[in-house]
């Protein structure tokens, strides 16, 4: 991360013109362990401060990813926001990425906003909003919102796999519902999905936190 910033200041420093691409790259070096050096990076993009950069899907995801890392949930609100303002097109991937950063701070509020946004675009969602939805729901223990999104995936014609069922299984465990956590176990069964050891973990932890040993 540090490195690949160093190596982004030596190339202005020697007067070569940095290129979105290379402002890209430094921002996903640094998402993670260095997010706040990835926003800062970030913010000159935003501004306008450096010639011929701009912001392109890849500089929004590249921000969305350390807000995430960061939790910074609301600077992620701003950021997409900002990225519309500068036509970059909220696509399937960012709005994948925004949800990812309200999940992770169990922000259900805005996940809803965020589902409800993307219909109200035309935005199809996938097997990956569905379960970063359900998984945010799962977080908080609302298992009726998180076999609410499961019914709906059904209905657009979305495979549930065995990570949304697990979400599913998880919400039930941390609503202390071990009823409806056994017949989603049933479910999975019936509908030939497989189950594996995380399956298992929070089938256990369903009937353990509802009393049944």
């Amino acid at each position: 991360g540090p490195r690949a910033v160093q190596l982004l200041r030596e190339m202005q420093g020697r007067g070569f013109q940095a290129r979105t691409p290379e402002y890209n790259h430094a921002m996903f070096a640094c998402q993670d362990k260095h997010w706040a050096t990835a926003l800062e990076l970030f913010r000159e993009v935003e501004s306008g401060a450096v010639p011929g950069v701009r912001m392109d899907t890849g500089t929004t995801m590249a921000a969305l990813g350390a807000c995430r890392a960061g939790k910074q949930w609301q600077l992620a609100a701003s950021i997409f926001e900002s990225a519309r303002a500068q036509e970059v097109e909220p696509s399937l991937v960012l709005f994948n990425a925004v949800l990812g950063v309200y999940a992770t701070a169990q922000q259900t509020g805005k996940v809803l906003e965020t589902l409800e946004e993307m219909r109200f675009r035309g935005v199809r969602p996938d097997e990956f909003t569905y379960n970063t939805a359900i998984g945010a729901f799962a977080k908080v223990g609302d298992f009726r919102q998180a076999g609410q999104w499961l019914s709906v995936m059904s209905w657009e014609g979305v495979s549930a796999s065995t990570v949304t069922y697990n979400c599913v299984l998880d919400a039930c465990a941390n609503g202390g519902n071990p009823q409806r956590a056994a017949e989603l176990f049933q479910e999975m069964k019936d509908r030939k999905v497989g189950v594996d050891h995380v399956t298992y973990g929070s089938l256990i932890h369903a009937f353990a936190k509802g009393g049944q040993w």
